[in-house]
């Protein structure tokens, strides 16, 4: 059987606004160690959607993230910062925000950590079927988004001719690989656990 270590303790070391800065203590197989990590002040996962049009075309953003200093290809997400809304409408109400679209269909697509080694949370990404144009979008003031749509069929040529000083988040090729026949004769139902 797998060892994982017994976990002692939280330490709140910084609470800022949106995230707490935590010492998680435990004990491995030989000594005691403390894990440096990070926890957001929201309730539930981050949320994310995959919206796909009638066309086939892939609904994503080019966003400045102040974090990297650079922009980023992504898909429109957010985080469930209302109390008591459910996750899928969190991501149907970021998706019509930042994109200014909505979906016909919505269903949960692949929950995975967002970053194991530095963040006590999940991203659900879900997938939206039947995307349409239905308001101009409305982004947050620290929110910079280029709304762009991408046929599935050209995304490999598009993912590698990128802009100057744009990166390609890791999530967009996976859930281009689960729309592919490969991908959705392995994972039919998508990668939900």
């Amino acid at each position: 059987m797998l060892h994982k270590p017994r976990i002692l303790e939280d330490e709140l070391v910084a609470d800022g606004k949106y995230i707490q800065f935590i010492r998680r203590h435990f004990e491995d197989k030989k000594k005691r160690g403390v894990w440096e990590m990070v926890k957001r002040k929201t309730y539930g996962p981050v949320v994310s959607v995959a919206a796909i049009t009638p066309k086939n075309e892939l609904v994503i953003n080019r966003a400045y993230r102040i974090s990297l200093k650079r922009y980023i290809i992504e898909l429109p997400a957010g985080i469930m910062d209302k109390k008591g809304e459910p996750a899928i409408k969190t991501a149907r109400r970021e998706l019509l925000e930042e994109t200014g679209y909505d979906v016909k269909t919505l269903k949960k697509f692949v929950v995975s950590p967002a970053n194991s080694g530095l963040l006590g949370e999940n991203i659900v990404v879900y997938l939206g079927t039947g995307a349409f144009w239905k308001q101009p979008q409305r982004p947050e003031d620290s929110e910079y988004l280029e709304v762009l749509k991408i046929p599935l069929r050209d995304f490999p040529k598009f993912a590698r001719t990128l802009p100057a000083h744009t990166t390609l988040d890791m999530k967009i090729p996976l859930v281009y690989f689960l729309l592919s026949p490969q991908g959705k004769k392995l994972f039919p139902q998508g990668m939900v656990t």
